[in-house]
Parts: structure tokens; C-alpha cells; sequence
């Protein structure tokens, strides 16, 4: 077995214009697509409103309150402090690059979200189920192995997107 030993180094670099093009044009979508859905979850709201307007309680509504109270829970703990990362991400100037190896992964075989848990130095995981890479393309998760240098480039703020993973 072959040992490597790396210390991990983070250097501050500006953010090139492809990467706040990519960074805007993610913004863009998540607007958009809550744009979209907007309508949807405003109808569920009125036609609950309605129901208890018009005294029209049967044993469904339990089942609707429960809905729209994990609905808005849903809103409140991931979609919002979605879209405050995604507007903090085009005010960024300045990206980390993160030089790293990998320590350890596992292959996620769930049904619902299929993944790699990954494990680099300093005890630092990395869900691919919760994390969004916006440069897909600069690195394949299929080719990994430990032992493996890769570098990060992220943002400070940022804990659910990484703009890409690169092999060394």
C-alpha cells in the first residue's frame, strides 16, 4: 500500500468571467424555476384558506395542514437560504481553490438520491447528494480513488455549491 502525504493548502484567486457567468446563470434558473412554482404553492394555500372560509373541515384537512406546514418548513430551511447563497455568489469577487487529496469514499447505492460521501484531509466530507458542482464537466466522481489529488474551487459563504473539482 502507497502512502501520500499532502498538507492541504487554500489560495485565494479572482473569479474568472466564465465562472460568474456560470454563477449568474445558476441564480437565473432558481429564480425562475421559483417563479414557476410560485403559482402552484399559492393555489394549495388559497384552496386551504377557502376551505376553512366556507366551514367545510372533513378529515382531509388534517392532511393538508400537515402538507402545507412541512411545505413551508421545506421553504424556510432549504429553498430560502438557497437563494440568499445564489445572490451572495454573483456579488463574490474573489474564489478559494483548495488543493486536497482523498482520503477515503463510499458509494451511496440509496434508491432516492444515489451519491459519494467523500472524505479529504482535515476530516472534510463531501456529499454529493447535497452538494451542486456547477462545472460538472472538469471532473467525473466514477474516476475517483483514494489517494487521489483533486483541487476545490468554492466560495467563502457557500455550503451547498461548489464551482468545480479538478484532478491534479
Amino acid at each position: 500500500m502507497k502512502f501520500i502525504y499532502y498538507t492541504m493548502t487554500i489560495v485565494s484567486y479572482p473569479l474568472s468571467k466564465n465562472e460568474k457567468r456560470i454563477l449568474k446563470k445558476i441564480f437565473l434558473t432558481r429564480i425562475i424555476a421559483g417563479i414557476l412554482l410560485l403559482p402552484l404553492f399559492s393555489f394549495l394555500v388559497y384552496e386551504y384558506i377557502s376551505d376553512f372560509s366556507f366551514h367545510n373541515f372533513d378529515e382531509l384537512q388534517l392532511f393538508g395542514s400537515l402538507l402545507l406546514i412541512s411545505v413551508f418548513f421545506l421553504i424556510f430551511k432549504y429553498v430560502i437560504p438557497g437563494y440568499i447563497y445564489s445572490y451572495k455568489n454573483i456579488k463574490a469577487k474573489n474564489k478559494y481553490v483548495a488543493s486536497t487529496f482523498i482520503i477515503d469514499f463510499k458509494f451511496n447505492k440509496s434508491v432516492r438520491l444515489p451519491g459519494y460521501f467523500i472524505t479529504l484531509e482535515n476530516n472534510i466530507k463531501i456529499d454529493t447528494t447535497r452538494i451542486i458542482v456547477l462545472e460538472p464537466t472538469a471532473f467525473s466522481f466514477k474516476d475517483i480513488y483514494k489517494g487521489m489529488p483533486i483541487r476545490i474551487h468554492f466560495l467563502n459563504d457557500n455550503k451547498t455549491d461548489i464551482i468545480k473539482i479538478e484532478k491534479i
